[in-house]
């Protein structure tokens, strides 16, 4: 198999595997009040831990191929926005894996508390907010390593121009949707693979 096709494979199967534990998500339930979140969190821990799990392997595996597809891109000459690109997709994903781990642990612990006492555990919000605005880093970061990727695909040509020119624009756009939205519907994680996967997928074809 070439390296484009290797790309393209795993670039689509860190999106399935981020998939399989993202679909899931109980949004209604775990992402009440915190003090509800957390007591139904205590009842869905096997649940969780399935969740999480699949989503710290799908983000590993998506960076994995945005960094095979940085070093197709280095190949074919472009070598700025391509290490931008993955320093800036690679850094959000590393923050959001530790994100994931704080989930799989002290997030888990203050549920069987909460549950226990039928209080957040003393400190504990301030560790959700770290956590949340960990979130919106990585979100951010993907959106923007978007734009930076688009530009390197215009300008290597291997994948069609118009998806380099979507990579620009849907970064650009979301990243300031986010922002003007606070996350809204452009936080869930899974739409930091949505533009790797049609990558992967142009990749293959």
């Amino acid at each position: 198999m070439t390296d484009v096709k290797w790309a393209g494979v795993v670039l689509i199967a860190g999106f399935l595997a981020f998939l399989v534990g993202a679909v899931f998500w109980k949004p209604a339930l775990y992402q009440q009040e915190l003090p509800a979140a957390l007591a139904a969190m205590a009842e869905d821990r096997r649940r969780l831990r399935w969740i999480h799990t699949w989503m710290c392997l799908g983000v590993t595996v998506t960076t994995l191929g945005v960094a095979l597809l940085a070093a197709l891109l280095l190949a074919n000459g472009e070598r700025t926005l391509s290490i931008m690109a993955l320093g800036l997709f690679g850094l959000g994903a590393v923050l959001w894996l530790v994100a994931l781990i704080f989930r799989l642990t002290v997030q888990e612990g203050a549920a069987d508390e909460t549950r226990k006492t039928g209080r957040v555990p003393v400190g504990f919000e301030s560790w959700h907010r770290w956590a949340g605005t960990i979130h919106v880093f990585h979100m951010l970061s993907a959106y923007g390593s978007w734009v930076l990727i688009g530009g390197a695909l215009i300008s290597t040509g291997i994948a069609p121009a118009w998806l380099g020119w979507a990579g620009v624009a849907l970064g650009t756009v979301l990243a300031l949707g986010f922002i003007a939205l606070r996350g809204g519907p452009l936080s869930p994680p899974i739409l930091a693979h949505v533009y790797p996967l049609a990558i992967g997928i142009a990749l293959l074809l």
